[in-house]
């Protein structure tokens, strides 16, 4: 039985990469063969995902590869003991298409890919500081999601101005120091980042910014910054947080959806009806609407 995420085309398979619900993303397991490298090239398939490989220089037969995902050599849906290995990344540097990496080797691994050399990279995922260095050199991504950046703050990303949407997640962060200097910034996700306290320097990105979703990242008690964000369209907020009020959401003219359980301490969500979409998951005694009476009304593009 194949693991739920793998399916067999024309005797290959296929598996998921950005999105988990598309197995869209040709899977090599060990070295590339003639007759894989054959059918990417006449089928124009953009995206691979690797698994057991240590080495990329086979790649090179397929330059028309835009996407890589790197995954670690434990088999699916187990988890065993395994040695850690070292892998080569030259090979990557051969590819020249190469726009979107996602590296979710094993913790053990050995693995650094030096982005000075892949100067066509859009989009990058990793899930351990200090899978990639030259981190700052990397200036056209447009898109880019770390797990446990070890960085306090984000001046390492300064000079990433193409930069559109950031996702940090257990992050040791401090601040958000840097992030005015994206000045293409539109989105960005915060989640259990437990160090985060200070997200003034948002500020800076007024101009652009359009998203913020934050999720259990405790220790933010100021977060008046918000009302200078006057293009801001969506919001999510979750966790232990206290807010004196959300008056701000009348500053901000573009604001379509809130969405929220942090605890509102004057307990006044009025703001929230002038609003197109706004949920409130934690229901407390001292609010003066429930749930069911904020608005509802944002449509999809489906609709």
């Amino acid at each position: 039985m194949l693991y739920p995420y793998i399916s067999v085309i024309d005797g290959f398979k296929f598996t998921s990469f950005l999105d988990p619900r598309e197995n869209d993303s040709f899977l090599i397991e060990g070295c590339l063969t003639p007759e894989q490298a054959d059918y990417i090239n006449s089928h124009h398939i953009k995206s691979v995902t690797t698994k057991y490989m240590k080495e990329f220089d086979s790649l090179k037969q397929c330059p028309g590869i835009e996407s890589i995902c790197i995954e670690g050599k434990k088999p699916y849906g187990k988890d065993v003991p395994v040695e850690s290995w070292t892998y080569e990344p030259s090979g990557l540097y051969n590819l020249p298409n190469l726009k979107v990496l996602q590296i979710s080797v094993d913790e053990n691994d050995k693995l650094v890919v030096d982005l000075k050399d892949i100067s066509t990279l859009e989009g990058l995922r990793y899930y351990r500081n200090k899978r990639c260095i030259n981190l700052d050199k990397a200036v056209n991504l447009k898109w880019l999601e770390i797990w446990h950046y070890r960085e306090k703050n984000l001046m390492e990303l300064k000079n990433l101005k193409k930069l559109e949407s950031l996702n940090l997640t257990w992050a040791s962060i401090v601040s958000l120091e840097g992030c005015e200097f994206l000045e293409s910034l539109e989105e960005l996700r915060l989640y259990y980042n437990r160090s985060l306290e200070d997200i003034s320097a948002l500020q800076g990105n007024a101009d652009t910014f359009a998203f913020l979703d934050v999720e259990n990242c405790g220790r933010i008690s100021d977060f008046s910054v918000l009302e200078t964000l006057e293009n801001l369209e969506a919001l999510r907020i979750y966790g232990r947080n206290k807010i004196p009020s959300i008056q701000f959401i009348n500053k901000l003219k573009h604001l379509e959806s809130f969405v929220f359980d942090i605890n509102v301490l004057d307990g006044d969500l009025t703001p929230c009806l002038r609003l197109k979409w706004a949920d409130c998951f934690v229901s407390r005694k001292h609010y003066n609407l429930k749930n069911d009476q904020l608005p509802k009304n944002l449509k999809t593009n489906a609709d």
